[in-house]
C-alpha cells in the first residue's frame, strides 16, 4: 500500500445530509457535542467495530451505531478471510463499496440481467456490490490473509443500525425460513431430499476450501473475448459475462505525490461500479514527519481508518476553536465533518497511512479536490493581495512573505520544524 495513496481527503467526511432548517439544527447540535467533549470521548473518534460473523476461517466486523454514521446512513465493514477461504453466497440489504487492503480475491456476483459475473481483485483495488445482489468472495492468495475495508450505504437497509446478510447456504440459510413442504414442492424434490440438501453445510458464512475445490474455483476465469462478445460490442450491446473492472489505486495515476508523501482517490474517476454511488474511497501515505496541509472538503464527509503507523490529527471549528487534537495509531477510526478544516501529521519516527471513505449527499459529489489553506496550492494565493492585506491588517509585503515561505505543495516535511501540533 506504499505509494498507493488514495486521495480525496483521507478526512472529508460528514456534514449536512439534512436540508433546510432541520439540517441547521442538526449541525448546531453536532457542534455543541464536539465542543463539550474531551479527548477520550470525542464523537469524532469512533468506537471499535463489533463482530457480525466469526468462524475459524474468517470474520466480518461492522461499525454502524455511531451517531455521525447514522446521520448519513452509512456504516463501516471489515472482512478478513484466511487463504483459500470462501465467504458463502449471500446478499445484503445495503450497498457495499470496498477496498482490498491486503491479499487477493475473486468476487462472483449475479447482475440485474441474471448473469454470473466474476472479477479478480488485488491489493489496492476498489469495487462495489449493489444492495440485493447475490455475491460470494474467495480469498485467492495462497499464503496471505484477505483483508477488505469498506463502507455500507444503509439508506435503504431494513435497520440502519444493523446489516442483514441473507445467506443461501450454511446453518442460517434463508431456505430454512420456509416450510419444508413448500420448499420440497417448489424444488420438486422430496422433503427428505430437501432436508438433506439444506443439512449438509452446517458451517456459518465462511468456510475453507480443499486444494481440489480451490483449484476448480480459480480455474474459471472471467469470460474473455469471444465471437459472441465481439458481435455484441459491434452492436453496442453489453458483453455477456464481462464484469466491470475495478479501479486500481496502486496502478492508477496518483492524485498527488511529492517527496513527503502522496494521496490518491476514486474522486473524479469514471468507475462503473461507483457511478451510482454517493460513496468514495481515498488513501493517504505520509512519510516520517510529514504534514498533510490544513484543508477542507466542500462536497463530502470522510471516515478515516488508520491502516499503519502513528501520528496526529487536528480539526478546527468554524468559529476558530479546536474541535479535535488527537493522536492516531493503527486501527483508529476518525470522522472529519464536511467543510471542517483539518490536517494530519505523521510521527517523526514512523510514516502514517490511512484510508478515507467519503460520503457525499449527491451521487456525483466526488469530483472536487480538497481546498488547501497553505502551500503552493493554497486557495489564499488565488485571492488578490489588496484584499488579503486588508483582511489580515498587514502590509502586502508581509503577507507575501508569509504565503510564499512554504514552497512545497499539499504535503510538507515537518522534520526541520520546531513547531508541534
Amino acid at each position: 500500500m506504499s505509494c498507493l495513496c488514495l486521495l480525496l481527503v483521507a478526512f472529508v467526511i460528514l456534514c449536512d445530509h439534512c436540508h433546510g432548517g432541520s439540517g441547521r439544527s442538526s449541525e448546531d447540535h453536532l457542534l455543541q457535542r464536539i465542543s463539550s467533549s474531551k479527548e477520550g470521548s470525542s464523537p469524532l473518534i469512533l468506537e471499535e467495530p463489533t463482530q457480525l460473523v466469526k468462524t475459524q476461517w474468517g470474520e466480518i466486523r461492522v461499525l454502524l451505531r455511531s451517531p455521525l454514521l447514522r446521520k448519513h446512513n452509512v456504516g463501516l465493514g471489515f472482512i478478513t478471510l484466511r487463504p483459500r477461504a470462501l465467504l458463502l453466497p449471500h446478499y445484503l440489504d445495503a450497498s457495499f463499496v470496498f477496498l482490498v487492503q491486503q491479499g487477493s480475491a475473486r468476487i462472483g456476483w449475479v447482475d440485474q440481467q441474471g448473469e454470473l459475473l466474476r472479477q479478480d481483485l488485488s491489493t489496492g483495488d476498489v469495487y462495489a456490490v449493489a444492495a440485493g445482489s447475490l455475491f460470494y468472495l474467495l480469498s485467492t492468495h495462497e499464503d496471505e490473509e484477505l483483508k477488505i475495508y469498506g463502507l455500507y450505504d444503509t439508506s435503504e437497509a431494513i435497520d440502519i443500525e444493523s446489516i442483514k446478510p441473507f445467506f443461501i447456504a450454511g446453518e442460517s440459510n434463508l431456505f430454512s425460513g420456509f416450510g419444508t413442504r413448500l420448499v420440497s414442492a417448489a424444488f420438486k424434490v422430496s422433503e427428505e431430499g430437501v432436508a438433506e440438501f439444506l443439512r449438509q453445510q452446517s458451517s456459518e458464512a465462511i468456510i475453507p476450501t480443499s486444494v481440489d475445490a480451490f483449484a476448480q474455483l480459480t480455474s474459471h476465469l472471467p469470460e474473455a473475448w469471444s465471437w459472441k462478445n465481439v458481435a455484441s460490442f459491434l452492436l453496442n450491446k453489453k458483453m455477456h459475462g464481462r464484469a466491470p473492472r475495478p479501479l486500481s489505486l496502486t496502478s492508477s495515476k496518483r492524485s498527488f505525490a511529492n517527496q513527503n508523501g502522496c494521496f490518491a482517490s476514486t474522486g473524479g474517476k469514471k468507475l462503473p461500479v461507483l457511478r451510482k454511488s454517493r460513496l468514495g474511497v481515498s488513501f493517504v501515505n505520509l512519510k516520517n514527519g510529514a504534514l498533510l496541509a490544513p484543508h477542507w472538503n466542500p462536497q463530502a464527509m470522510v471516515v478515516g481508518v488508520v491502516t499503519n503507523g502513528t501520528g496526529r490529527i487536528q480539526i478546527a471549528h468554524p468559529n476558530g476553536t479546536n474541535a479535535l487534537n488527537r493522536s492516531l495509531e493503527e486501527g483508529t477510526i476518525f470522522v472529519v465533518p464536511r467543510y471542517f478544516p483539518n490536517c494530519e501529521l505523521s510521527s517523526r519516527d514512523a510514516p502514517l497511512k490511512f484510508l478515507g471513505f467519503t460520503v457525499s449527499d449527491e451521487y456525483h459529489g466526488h469530483g472536487q479536490l480538497p481546498q488547501f489553506l497553505i502551500g503552493r496550492s493554497s486557495v489564499l494565493d488565488k485571492l488578490d493581495m489588496e484584499t488579503l492585506a486588508l483582511s489580515f491588517n498587514m502590509p502586502e509585503e508581509l503577507i507575501a512573505s508569509v504565503l510564499g515561505a512554504q514552497q512545497d505543495e499539499n504535503i510538507f516535511s515537518m522534520l526541520e520544524s520546531e513547531s508541534e501540533m
